[in-house]
């Protein structure tokens, strides 16, 4: 029999100990993820070299590691029984492992690049587990709130977490207790966050910034105790802010590319024509497989400490500055054909800033409408040839990790051809066509339960009327939305981010009894 006394002390440990695995998680999981806010592809690329594989061992691997171990020492200690969850989460871990090793074996280190799109959504259990109320007390808050408008107002970041970062601020905000500075912080978030930056981006991701604010805007306004007229006003000043940001804000013909689908259609046609014509007598190139793209690799060098990592990338067939944010920088963007520079001035190209400036902010520039739709066929191109070979070799459990997928479409069309010549492969654009594709019905069965999680989220945060249920949804709505036309869920810097955030949420609505 083991005195009170004796038996409190060690509960007391337990519970501390508790603490220290959740806050650790937390930090390393924050950490990571304001690096990928501030750095995106730069941070994502600090490596070690490990000897035993010929791949390098990512900064995302290495927080991986720490909170796979944190977790399972926590689940030691807590002793845990078996349940249906828990089977479900050894069988997937043994799936992707499996076809991690049978990759490799047949492919080389491809694999792992594909492996990493089945290992990110752990993240959402790591974040779950880790999840306190009491990490999120006052004087917590109150940093990060500052913190999040400081990098909005003086820092580099992604322009592609622009919703969210307001959002995240939006609800540490709301829950600080003290009135006055909570209305002080309302006013500064809304003084210094650029709205501009909702709308002109990527035609993906104003597409998904509109509906995930649609959401939030209509969920909180049925949610909501205040009078139907000022929610009517809310209403018609929401609408007057979509259509100032579609007509003033976003880039030119980028909305008009979204609506015209005569041109589209017409523009798909001549080139369904062209590949029909061409395909019998189409032989494939032999290509070598490259793991991962340094192609911007010459301009980083050369761009400073105050800078964008990786200025210089390939944006929709063109050498242009990428979609980030960058402020206090005079520089006017410029685009280089493809076909003017050679493969060795590729890598170094480089862009002149002014470091005197400290107005001008950087955003994407504008394209023409047909270079809109030469994107929209480069994906519809690649899905057609995804789903054409799923239909003829049919894999129950998709094809291997490691596999290089090439289109056939592509390749005749000589579309995107700095990609695909250059890696061996090209990237689906879809990733949930991408989980399918490697993972078969147990992909399906994974897509499937995102949305019916999603949709729970949505269902608990209307049942209790939680404002920050709504707000925090909608974030995922965002991100979920951008994935059906982008690879969100293979990339670091957005994959751990968006999971982490999804276990999170989910563990801040299943677990408060009051939200």
């Amino acid at each position: 029999m083991i005195p009170y006394s004796e038996k409190k002390i060690k509960e007391n440990i337990k519970t501390e100990t508790n603490k220290f695995i959740d806050y650790t998680g937390l930090f390393f999981i924050g950490i990571l993820s304001v690096g990928y806010l501030l750095y995106y592809r730069s941070f994502a690329k600090l490596h070690i070299d490990l000897i035993f594989i010929k791949a390098p061992f990512f900064v995302s691997d290495i927080t991986f590691a720490v909170c796979g171990l944190l977790f399972f020492l926590k689940w030691l200690m807590n002793r845990k029984n078996f349940n249906i969850f828990t089977y479900l989460f050894l069988f997937y871990c043994g799936f992707v492992v499996i076809k991690t090793i049978v990759g490799y074996i047949n492919w080389g280190p491809l694999s792992l690049r594909h492996a990493v799109l089945f290992c990110y959504p752990i993240f959402a259990i790591f974040s779950y587990s880790f999840y306190r109320n009491d990490f999120f007390e006052p004087k917590m808050t109150i940093f990060l709130i500052v913190v999040f408008i400081f990098i909005l107002k003086f820092c580099i970041f992604h322009l592609y977490f622009s919703l969210t970062l307001f959002i995240i601020t939006l609800i540490l905000i709301n829950a600080y207790p003290v009135k006055l500075i909570k209305y002080t912080l309302y006013f500064l978030l809304l003084l210094v966050f650029p709205y501009k930056l909702l709308f002109n981006t990527s035609r993906t991701f104003m597409t998904a910034n509109l509906l995930a604010m649609m959401y939030i805007s209509f969920s909180s306004l049925f949610i909501s105790k205040i009078k139907s007229k000022y929610k009517f006003i809310f209403l018609l000043l929401f609408l007057l802010f979509v259509f100032l940001g579609l007509t003033k804000g976003s880039r030119p013909n980028e909305v008009e590319s979204l609506v015209r689908f005569k041109g589209l259609m017409k523009r798909y046609n001549e080139t369904k024509e062209l590949i029909r014509v061409k395909e019998l007598a189409f032989v494939p190139l032999k290509l070598g497989i490259k793991l991962y793209n340094e192609e911007s690799e010459g301009a980083e060098k050369k761009i400073k400490y105050n800078s964008v990592p990786g200025l210089s990338t390939r944006y929709d067939d063109k050498l242009v500055a990428p979609p980030v944010l960058v402020k206090n920088m005079n520089y006017q963007p410029k685009s280089f054909s493809q076909t003017n520079l050679n493969k060795e001035k590729k890598e170094e190209i480089s862009i002149a800033l002014d470091e005197k400036s400290k107005e001008a902010d950087i955003t994407i520039p504008p394209r023409e409408i047909e270079v809109a739709y030469s994107t929209s066929i480069f994906r519809i191109l690649i899905w057609k040839d995804v789903f054409k070979e799923l239909k003829t070799v049919r894999p129950l459990f998709g094809f291997n990790f490691g596999k290089p997928f090439r289109s056939q479409s592509l390749e005749i069309t000589g579309n995107a051809i700095g990609e695909w010549s250059r890696d061996g492969w090209i990237c689906l654009h879809n990733s949930y066509v991408d989980i399918v594709y490697r993972a078969g019905i147990v992909g399906i069965l994974m897509v499937a339960f995102i949305l019916i999680m999603l949709f729970s989220l949505i269902k608990i945060s209307f049942r209790n009327r939680s404002l920050a249920g709504i707000l925090l949804t909608g974030i995922l709505i965002n991100w979920f939305i951008a994935a059906n036309f982008l690879e969100i869920l293979e990339m670091p810097y957005s994959a751990i981010p968006l999971w982490s955030l999804f276990g999170l949420t989910s563990a801040y609505l299943f677990k408060n009894k009051t939200v």
